[in-house]
C-alpha cells in the first residue's frame, strides 16, 4: 500500500486545485500499477472541496469503478467534519461520470 501524507506532501491547507490534480495522478498511477493507496489526512487543517476534493477524489470516478475504489482507496486519520464532504464529492462523481459514459455512443 502507497501512503500519501497530504499535509506532507501539499500543505496544511487543501485549497490548491494543482495540488488536487497531482494527487489525482499519484493516485491513478499506483492503482493502474497494482497498488492500493492510502490517503492520510494527519496535519491537515482545511480542505476546499472545488479545488482539492473535487480532482482529487472526484477525478477517480472517471477512470475506476466505486467498488474498485473502496476496495482500493483507503482514508485515514479524517476529520470528522470532512467526512461527509468526501462523501458527497464521491457520490457527486460516480454519479456524474456514469452518466457521461452511459451518454457515450457506441459504436
Amino acid at each position: 500500500m502507497i501512503t500519501i501524507r497530504l499535509a506532507d506532501t501539499y500543505q496544511e491547507n487543501l485549497v490548491l486545485r494543482e495540488h488536487g490534480a497531482d494527487c489525482l495522478a499519484r493516485i491513478t498511477i499506483a492503482l493502474q500499477a497494482g497498488d492500493d493507496m492510502e490517503l492520510d489526512f494527519e496535519g491537515v487543517g482545511m480542505v476546499v472541496a472545488s479545488t482539492f476534493l473535487n480532482p482529487a477524489i472526484g477525478g477517480l470516478f472517471q477512470h475506476f469503478s466505486p467498488e474498485f475504489l473502496r476496495e482500493h482507496v483507503h482514508i485515514r486519520n479524517c476529520p470528522a467534519y470532512l467526512r461527509p464532504t468526501i462523501k458527497m464529492v464521491a457520490m457527486n462523481a460516480s454519479d456524474y461520470w456514469a452518466s457521461k459514459l452511459s451518454d457515450t455512443p457506441h459504436e
